[in-house]
């Protein structure tokens, strides 16, 4: 069974209120005809203070299920309003990240400047205070390439994380690591940060950032490979 809208609920007493109130009104009109013809028992004083009081306390409850449903909708608009913002920010950030992108690596400064610039992406998209990618080759465990950013002087990592846990997805104290979902990448990247809680947006925008940082270093590969035969 569907159930019915707050607003639909809102509407429905709305009217309700509005025909207890013509009902009333009608009966306040013709309380002296009641009176003097004895269909009421009731002194005609007593008869229009009870009236007026129903109407007071219907005029009270229709206020504060009025208040209630406007508070309701203010919260609605304010959280609708901040996850615009957050999505506009977050579409700025892949917009300069695009722009800083503008070709496919092809040298270890080009790889370098890419895992700079998606480090600097994911600081500026979370809260964190510094951030390192690594990728890594699955069959061997090695490091492949590595690269950490800070705010300010913030402290990087207090101790080695090998690369082992990091692709058995080992629970890790005091660290939060999100890593690339290819099935046959054949290498994964892992960014490795402080353990802080994070939006799905924010979640939504590392898991972009690991899995484009992956396809890329893939085509860097491949190129110097090429390059090299």
């Amino acid at each position: 069974m569907q159930k019915n809208s707050p607003l639909r609920d809102l509407d429905a007493l709305i009217l309700f209120y509005l025909f207890v109130l013509f009902v009333l009104f009608a009966l306040l009109v013709e309380t002296p005809y009641l009176i003097t013809h004895g269909i009421f028992i009731f002194s005609e004083e007593s008869l229009e203070l009870t009236i007026l009081t129903v109407l007071s306390l219907l005029g009270a409850t229709m206020y504060r299920v009025y208040r209630r449903e406007i508070d309701r909708k203010t919260k609605d608009y304010n959280e609708i309003a901040q996850h615009v913002g957050v999505v506009n920010r977050q579409i700025e950030s892949m917009r300069s990240m695009a722009q800083k992108i503008q070709k496919l690596p092809q040298t270890k400064g080009d790889l370098k400047q890419l895992l700079t610039t998606m480090c600097e992406r994911a600081l500026e998209i979370t809260p964190y205070d510094w951030v390192l990618i690594r990728i890594i080759d699955e069959k061997t465990t090695h490091t492949l390439s590595e690269h950490a950013e800070s705010r300010g002087r913030a402290l990087l990592m207090q101790y080695e994380i090998g690369n082992k846990d990091l692709l058995d997805h080992v629970p890790l104290e005091g660290y939060t690591v999100l890593a690339s979902n290819h099935l046959n990448a054949l290498v994964r990247t892992c960014a490795i940060m402080p353990t802080e809680a994070l939006s799905d947006e924010q979640q939504t925008m590392l898991q972009a950032i690991v899995n484009e940082v992956t396809l890329l270093y893939l085509v860097y590969t491949s190129r110097h490979y090429k390059g090299s035969d």
